[in-house]
């Protein structure tokens, strides 16, 4: 029962991440392109549901920790991208 509340934790970031994300794409239907507004909702989904999916697997000491770090890379990398293509414009 003890991992109850780390399971919740991560509902709850999962939860945040989804409204984030439904203003991120209300943003992004009134424009082309990405702005600066619409990157930081992106960045805050991805803190508030992979990131801490991850951090959570490491601290209960998952299994699949090494394998969950992978979507927080995928996810920095591809914010980064993003923050490249906004600033070249």
């Amino acid at each position: 029962m003890a991992w109850l509340g780390w399971v919740m934790t991560v509902l709850g970031g999962q939860a945040i991440a989804a409204g984030v994300l439904l203003g991120f794409g209300l943003l992004q239907g009134r424009r082309e392109g990405f702005s600066r507004p619409a990157l930081l909702l992106l960045a805050l989904a991805g803190i508030a549901s992979v990131l801490l999916m991850s951090i959570v697997n490491f601290a209960i000491h998952s299994d699949f920790r090494w394998l969950l770090i992978m979507p927080p890379i995928v996810w920095a990398i591809s914010v980064v991208a993003l923050a490249q293509d906004i600033s070249a414009r």
